[in-house]
């Protein structure tokens, strides 16, 4: 049978085994989170693929990213060159872009009417 001195050895050591594998799984976790919370968006929505997802695997503020308009829009209009845009809709809503919509700018129409088109000519 063993000694009282034998059995109270070992008990500290395995605690402190699973002291440690608890450590580094906090460890662990807080770093993988830094890391998932601090990743740029995707740059497209579409068309991810699983090398897409592994890379950026989750979208943290779609909403940061996609434009939010309180009314409908209801029609587009985009340059030759894709550039430039302008998207039209209910309540004079006039959105423009110059960077292929990757980001949209609200401008005053001056009046609460429904646009139902819009077209752009050739020089802008």
């Amino acid at each position: 049978m063993p000694d009282a001195a034998s059995v109270s050895t070992k008990a500290p050591r395995q605690t402190s085994r699973r002291g440690g594998w608890i450590a580094a799984a906090l460890i662990l976790f807080v770093v993988a989170s830094l890391i998932a919370f601090t990743q740029a968006p995707h740059p497209r929505l579409d068309g991810r693929g699983l090398t897409g997802w592994l890379a950026y695997p989750i979208e943290r503020n779609p909403s940061d990213r996609l434009a939010q308009v309180g009314r409908g829009i209801n029609a587009v209009a985009i340059s030759d060159d894709g550039q430039r845009a302008v998207a039209v809709g209910n309540g004079g809503v006039i959105l423009t872009s110059s960077n292929g919509g990757q980001s949209w700018a609200a401008q005053t129409s001056g009046t609460t009417n429904r646009f139902n088109g819009v077209s752009l000519s050739g020089d802008g």
